[in-house]
């Protein structure tokens, strides 16, 4: 469950990028995002389902705070589901660069971002390239134990 989660969410990201549609927002929702978000920039919405029969709505906001991207995904209540941070990959721990060069010395790091579930776990995604078919998401818990990976077309 775990892994779906985290793949949905990462490649939701990809996917709202090419969204243009505009979505209709709760009044709810733009007053939680806006008190928990001040200094949101470019802030694009997209609006999805979940569960085992879609039948769960979700909003997610794409923004920048400061100089760093952010993903956050609520529920039609405002409950933050998960909150998706960029961060440089240079701030990846040892423990997870060394399991890249290790296991996948071909590859180039290209992006990381850490991901906070309403459950409290944390996870680190990390984008390797090895070419411009060759794209893997790695996906690590907070201590930088390897959990995954899924390739990414």
């Amino acid at each position: 469950m775990k892994r779906i989660f985290i793949f949905s969410f990462l490649l939701l990201s990809f996917i709202s990028n090419a969204q243009v549609k505009e979505v209709t927002l709760p009044d709810l929702l733009k007053i939680k995002f806006e008190e928990q978000f001040s200094n949101a920039t470019d802030v694009k919405w997209s609006k999805f389902y979940r569960g085992k029969d879609n039948e769960e709505v979700r909003y997610e906001a794409e923004f920048f705070n400061d100089d760093t991207k952010y993903m956050v995904s609520y529920d039609k209540n405002g409950v933050i589901k998960a909150l998706e941070k960029s961060i440089l990959v240079g701030s990846l721990s040892p423990k997870i660069k060394d399991y890249i060069r290790g296991y996948f010395q071909s590859y180039k790091l290209k992006e990381a971002t850490e991901i906070y579930t309403e459950e409290g776990k944390e996870f680190f995604n990390v984008g390797i390239k090895r070419n411009e078919t060759d794209y893997l998401v790695l996906v690590f818990n907070k201590e930088g134990d390897f959990l995954y990976k899924e390739e990414l077309k």
